[in-house]
């Protein structure tokens, strides 16, 4: 049975009727990926709807409690409970996990659901943090000379964007043009943390863009000793 969601006025529900925005039957889910050979789990598939404009980031949206969407009464333990079942899945030869560094609690109550279905325990990710507007904006303007066309515009009106929001913001990679992601770090350590007792880390966050940040964190896992990185993320990227 797959729970599929409407949106109504900013609510989200399930509805086992259809499978809209988001799939989450047990024989389609979980799926793996990949993004810079790290193989990556997804829990829920994220769908666009057919002949709609409207896809599955709403659920995101009520899970994290941002841009006013919220779950009708009971239906958000319901998505929860599923995604317990599609977890319970996954082959586990992991021996730690840990959260991307965010500014939701959502990425922690995720992992630590993570770790109670697959028996893991949680790793402190204290260590790392997300990159703030003040050391991105120095990560741009260090390879700003070597760009050219589309990528240097686009990463001029960045830089114009950040140079007007304070320094100590932390930076959201989804309002960053696809065009530079790549050059700006998401996360960064803050310390250096002994991880070379760990023979297979997963890392968990919210959803796949464009996996800046999945990637951000097994290359500070990997420099940190770890010798193998995993990711997971409760949402698919966005599917037709």
């Amino acid at each position: 049975m797959n729970l599929g969601i409407n949106v109504n006025d900013k609510v989200v529900e399930h509805d086992d009727s259809h499978s809209r925005r988001v799939v989450t039957s047990l024989e389609k889910c979980p799926t793996v990926g990949s993004t810079d050979g790290m193989p990556v789990h997804f829990v829920i598939r994220r769908v666009k709807e057919r002949g709609h404009s409207g896809d599955g980031n709403p659920l995101i949206y009520a899970l994290k409690g941002l841009q006013s969407y919220q779950f009708v009464d009971g239906h958000r333990d319901i998505i929860l409970e599923r995604a317990r079942e599609i977890i319970g899945k996954i082959e586990c030869d992991f021996d730690g996990i840990l959260a991307c560094p965010s500014s939701n609690s959502f990425n922690v109550e995720f992992a630590t659901l993570l770790s109670e279905v697959l028996g893991v325990d949680l790793i402190d990710s204290s260590w790392m943090a997300k990159t703030t507007i003040k050391d991105a904006i120095t990560e741009l303007e260090a390879v700003f000379p070597d760009l050219q066309g589309a990528k240097r515009h686009a990463a001029i009106k960045q830089l114009n964007a950040w140079r007007n929001s304070p320094g100590d913001s932390l930076v959201s990679m989804k309002l960053v043009d696809q065009k530079v992601r790549s050059l700006v770090k998401p996360i960064a350590p803050k310390t250096s943390v002994d991880l070379s007792g760990k023979s297979h880390i997963l890392v968990a966050d919210d959803l796949m863009a464009s996996g800046a940040t999945l990637r951000s964190a097994m290359h500070s896992c990997l420099a940190n000793g770890a010798q193998n990185v995993s990711g997971i993320c409760f949402m698919s990227r966005l599917r037709s």
